[in-house]
């Protein structure tokens, strides 16, 4: 093997710290953490934060932030109550930034004009 090493993508460098085991994929990853019942409101806030992300060009600096914006169809209280399912499966990130890097790199053809759509297809993303 050269001296040479091989720099990780920015997408890879957050898979790594996101600790996640192999051939696992996003809703393996978020059932393990708060069951069934709330990986339907965690999937569904990473979609709303994706959207908002590819449409603003920027990353929301807060949940409030993201309930306030057009987004997404639905209400600022029920992305507070998806955003809090995400806090408790992922206490570790105040944001789904992490996972929306590597669901994009995993999988760069996301419908991304829809938030609901992209939450079901975020499930499959492989870690």
């Amino acid at each position: 093997m050269s001296g040479e090493r091989r720099k990780l993508s920015k997408a890879q460098q957050l898979r790594l710290a996101a600790n996640v085991g192999a051939n696992q994929t996003l809703a393996d990853l978020v059932n393990e953490r708060v069951g069934g019942t709330k990986a339907h409101k965690v999937l569904s806030f990473i979609g709303i934060y994706g959207v908002f992300v590819e449409q603003h060009g920027y990353e929301p600096r807060s949940i409030s932030e993201l309930a306030r914006s057009a987004t997404s169809s639905r209400s600022a209280a029920t992305i507070d109550r998806y955003g809090a399912a995400f806090r408790e499966a992922f206490p570790e990130y105040d944001m789904p930034t992490v996972l929306w890097f590597i669901a994009r790199e995993a999988m760069p053809h996301l419908n991304v004009e829809n938030d609901e759509v992209l939450g079901m297809q975020l499930g499959a993303t492989p870690l």
